[in-house]
């Protein structure tokens, strides 16, 4: 199973400017949340292939297990692995491959090796979720709080020293930034829920339904985000 399409992110670094004080602030703040969006991308796109190792390592045991049953008697249930089931694990840059048409056995050893890398992996990728994406929705909610008290700073100044393109830009990031923030949660929470699934069900079609979500961030508002870059280009 091969399904993820890398994302380019692109990181905007904060300009040195003769900006006055507020101008400058409400324009690294802008830029500090684009910056939080675009490494989000990143870290999605290493959990996306972490995901997908471990995927195509489950694979391998249920597709053993499928083809224990039926020679043992139990239920009939040949599995057929053909090019669109294409499987690789890497480990140790090692790669292993079920090639079209074999059916997989697995003898105990190897199952074990499956069993430990999978314990690795699934940590792995439980603490990119929890540690470094819940880490951006943290830093997303800081930003807000700094809008907020931006906006207080800005309504307690005199409006001769603050100019329109300022005041409209602020209204934008008060529209913008609070949405950004909600959908980052949403999608934490859409991926929380996906582990839960990764680890109470083992069925290829649910495998499929997991990466493709992981991958396609349903919360995820481009147009969204095409309003924050707006900000801050």
């Amino acid at each position: 199973m091969s399904s993820y399409r890398p994302k380019t992110s692109v990181e905007i670094p904060l300009r040195d400017s003769t900006e006055n004080g507020l101008r400058r602030r409400l324009s690294d703040l802008c830029i500090g949340v684009w910056n939080l969006t675009q490494r989000w991308e990143e870290l999605n796109g290493t959990s996306a292939r972490l995901l997908e190792k471990i995927i195509n390592a489950r694979l391998r045991l249920l597709y053993a297990r499928q083809n224990s049953s039926h020679r043992t008697g139990g239920p009939i249930s040949m599995v057929s692995i053909r090019d669109e089931d294409r499987l690789t694990l890497r480990k140790d840059e090692k790669i292993e491959t079920i090639e079209s048409e074999d059916i997989y056995h697995l003898n105990q050893e190897e199952r074990h090796r499956i069993v430990e890398y999978l314990i690795v992996e699934t940590e792995n990728l439980t603490m990119l979720l929890e540690e470094e994406m819940a880490r951006i929705a943290g830093k997303l909610q800081r930003a807000l709080v700094q809008l907020r008290a931006l906006r207080k700073l800005i309504d307690g100044s005199s409006d001769d020293i603050i100019d329109k393109e300022v005041k409209q830009r602020l209204r934008r990031a008060e529209e913008i930034i609070p949405d950004v923030l909600a959908m980052y949660r949403q999608e934490l929470e859409a991926k929380r829920a996906t582990l839960r699934d990764l680890a109470s069900y083992d069925c290829r079609t649910i495998f499929v339904a997991i990466i493709a979500s992981w991958n396609q961030q349903p919360f995820i508002n481009n147009a969204l985000l095409n309003s924050l870059y707006a900000l801050v280009v």
